[in-house]
C-alpha cells in the first residue's frame, strides 16, 4: 500500500497502462489512494470501467481511454485526451505484457518470426512507444515526471521456452536503465 505523504501524488495524473486488471489495476488504485487522478490505459472496455469506478470510489478522477500501445498513434491520442481533460500527465506506469495470443511453451524451434516479432512488440517496444509520448510532452513543457517501467523476473533468470518474453523484458530493464541515464 503507497502512503500518500511519502510518495506525493495528491493532484497528480497517472497514465497506467494495462490498468484494467492485475498488476495494472492494482497499481491503479493505490496510486488513487495516494493521491493521484488515474488515465486508465486499455484495451478492454469494461475491465476499464470496473477500475476507474474503483478510483472513483476513492474521491480520485479516473478517464478510461482505449488505447492500444503497440500503435504510437493510439498512445498520442491516449496523450492528447490525458492532457485535454487532466491539464498536466505527471507518471507514466507501463505494466501492459505479457504473451498475447501465443502459447506459453514454445521453445526457438517451435517460434517462427511473427510471433517473435509480436511478442518484442507487446512487451518491449510498447514500452519504447509509451516512455517516447510521455517524456516527449515532459520536455516541451518544461516538466518532471516520473516513469516506471514493469519488467519481469525473466528479464534476469533464464526460463525454458520463454525465449522471446525474457529477450524482450531484459531489453525493458535495459531501456530503463539507459532512459535513466539521459
Amino acid at each position: 500500500m503507497l502512503n500518500a505523504d511519502v510518495y506525493g501524488l495528491e493532484g497528480k495524473t497517472a497514465v497506467v497502462t494495462g490498468s484494467g486488471s492485475g498488476i495494472g489495476r492494482s497499481t491503479a488504485t493505490e496510486m488513487a489512494k495516494a493521491g493521484a487522478n488515474i488515465v486508465i490505459a486499455e484495451m478492454q472496455p469494461g475491465s476499464a470501467e470496473e477500475t476507474a469506478v474503483m478510483v472513483r470510489d476513492l474521491g480520485r478522477r479516473a478517464l478510461v481511454v482505449a488505447t492500444d500501445v503497440t500503435s504510437a498513434e493510439s498512445v498520442a491520442a491516449m496523450m492528447s485526451l490525458a492532457l485535454r481533460e487532466f491539464g498536466s500527465v505527471d507518471v507514466l506506469v507501463n505494466n501492459v505484457g505479457g504473451l498475447g495470443a501465443h502459447p506459453r511453451k514454445t521453445t526457438i524451434v517451435d517460434l517462427d518470426l511473427a510471433e517473435w516479432e509480436s511478442l518484442l512488440r507487446l512487451n518491449l517496444t510498447s514500452q519504447f512507444i509509451c516512455c517516447k509520448a510521455f517524456i516527449t510532452y515532459l520536455i516541451e513543457n518544461e516538466r518532471q515526471g516520473a516513469i516506471v517501467n514493469i519488467s519481469s523476473l525473466a528479464a534476469l533468470v533464464p526460463y525454458e521456452t520463454s525465449v522471446v518474453y525474457g529477450a524482450a523484458k531484459a531489453g525493458v530493464v535495459s531501456m530503463t536503465q539507459t532512459l535513466a541515464s539521459e
